[in-house]
């Protein structure tokens, strides 16, 4: 599927220059509204579960219906979004991630929210970004030139980052004032907003082939068409490698707060938040970055950084080297995950494009979740410092087995 009109010609260079074209601008502030969206809203659900049990267990259990559907959903969703327009592909997800607010906001006002409930509806929450995810990226390669690709997707990943540090704060702050139940009224208007932009918004797609109209199939031919091509193979390991070593860093990161300074939760939003501005600082000097070096190059160095940020983290024992560490890491992470996704766009052909994208993010979720399983484990025998030096080391071996036995680089079929 794509767009029959070409994407505008404009300016090719710098990491900025995406931003000038309308169509991209506009979609762009969309995904990081939404994203902003997720992060209020998990925030939100996750204090609001404190208010209605004392059930430790019910509250981890927030995340976990939240990032389920990702993982159960991913694949089908990117086999959806390669059947259906791209642009209802949006809107639906946009509109279903309103309705889910809106029932959150209604059950709170009536009282009728319980803690099964609010497990269920963010499980409904997650599998409105199970199909988004695909579709967003399955689209940008259709409104932006292919020059200006790599540039798009970094801002793409800038907007993710800025989600994790801002909407955190915007709940925070909405919860301060006003009370949980603002927030996910004010997340349902705007996601409605945002519906409302996204049916103005210009795009026009010609129909699906034939060999993806028929959902079943459709997710058959796309693990096929990824999985029997080395390079594309080679992307989605080393993706759920370098979200293995992040996810397993921000699971234990916690208790690695909770070693610097016991009981303060401040500390903990605080160098979580680190890590992910260290990733949007990094982001604008990737274009020039990608000039001089081969993605290999960049996905290997920085998967080594990720593993020496990890590594120190785990061995210091004062707030500010670790939040210069994590700054560190998050700089890698972008490197490394940004440089992975963008590879990966050029090697999919567009019919491909959404399928291909979700399996990119199956391996991220599988990736997390081994590792902050495995590595979570490890920590009762060994400590959470222990745990995240051993995870260092694993991932640096393994990223340099990586880069003499698997590339990444682009190369023509």
């Amino acid at each position: 599927m794509s767009a029959t009109s070409p994407p505008p010609a404009g300016p090719q260079g710098g990491p900025w220059s995406p931003l000038g074209n309308r169509r991209f601008s506009v979609l762009w502030s969309i995904w990081l509204g939404a994203n902003i969206c997720v992060w209020m809203t998990e925030v939100a659900a996750a204090w609001l579960m404190t208010s209605l049990t004392s059930s430790a267990l019910m509250v981890s259990l927030v995340q976990t219906a939240v990032t389920l559907p990702v993982f159960l959903l991913a694949l089908p969703g990117g086999a959806l979004a390669d059947v259906i327009n791209r642009r209802l592909g949006l809107v639906l997800s946009q509109a279903w991630l309103a309705v889910v607010a809106g029932l959150v906001t209604a059950q709170m006002i009536t009282g009728s929210l319980t803690p099964w409930s609010l497990l269920a509806l963010m499980f409904a929450s997650g599998m409105a970004t199970a199909l988004r995810w695909p579709v967003f990226n399955a689209i940008v390669p259709e409104i932006v030139v292919r020059e200006q690709l790599a540039s798009a997707l970094t801002l793409h990943a800038m907007a993710m980052n800025g989600a994790r540090v801002f909407g955190p704060m915007l709940a925070g702050l909405v919860v301060a004032a006003w009370g949980t139940t603002w927030v996910f009224a004010i997340v349902c208007v705007l996601s409605l907003g945002s519906v409302l932009v996204l049916v103005r918004w210009p795009y026009r797609a010609a129909p699906a082939p034939e060999h993806t109209r028929h959902l079943l199939p459709a997710i058959r031919d796309g693990l096929n068409y990824i999985l029997r091509h080395p390079e594309r193979r080679a992307v989605i390991l080393q993706c759920g490698l370098v979200y293995m070593a992040v996810t397993s860093l921000l699971a234990l990161l916690p208790l690695v707060a909770n070693s610097l300074r016991p009981g303060d939760a401040g500390l903990y939003a605080s160098l979580a938040a680190s890590g992910a501005v260290g990733a949007i600082c990094v982001g604008p000097f990737l274009h020039r970055t990608r000039q001089r070096y081969s993605s290999q190059t960049i996905v290997t160095c920085g998967t080594l950084v990720v593993a020496a940020g990890v590594l120190g983290v785990s061995a210091v024992d004062h707030v500010g080297a670790t939040v210069v560490l994590l700054f560190i890491t998050g700089a890698g992470w972008l490197s490394a995950g940004n440089t992975l996704s963008v590879t990966l766009q050029s090697r999919l052909a567009d019919a491909f494009r959404a399928r291909g994208m979700s399996v990119f993010l199956m391996s991220m979720m599988v990736g997390g979740a081994l590792g902050s399983a495995s590595f979570g484990a490890l920590a009762d025998l060994i400590g959470p410092r222990g745990s995240l030096a051993s995870m260092a080391g694993v991932l640096a071996c393994l990223a340099i087995l990586l880069r003499l036995f698997a590339s990444v680089d682009p190369k023509a079929d």
